[in-house]
């Protein structure tokens, strides 16, 4: 068995580039495990741009060449 280690949170985020918000969101909701509409109330903003900065930010990252690197660096 090959353990792969993972890249963890941060380094994810500061691999791609993402807007303050975007970041917050995303750690919000996947660090803290809180829902749109907890972190719309946290950051006042509305549930639907809670929801487009989570898009946004997701499809950065999937987008992200040098995060597609560092998972294929990590998987080796």
């Amino acid at each position: 068995i090959v353990e792969i280690e993972e890249p963890d949170f941060d380094q994810i985020l500061s691999l791609a580039i993402l807007s303050p918000r975007q970041t917050e969101v995303l750690r919000l909701y996947f660090q803290e495990g809180q829902s749109f509409g907890k972190i719309a109330e946290t950051l006042s903003l509305s549930r639907v741009t809670v929801r487009d900065y989570y898009k946004r930010g997701l499809q950065k990252l999937k987008d992200s060449p040098k995060l597609k690197t560092t998972i294929e660096t990590n998987r080796r």
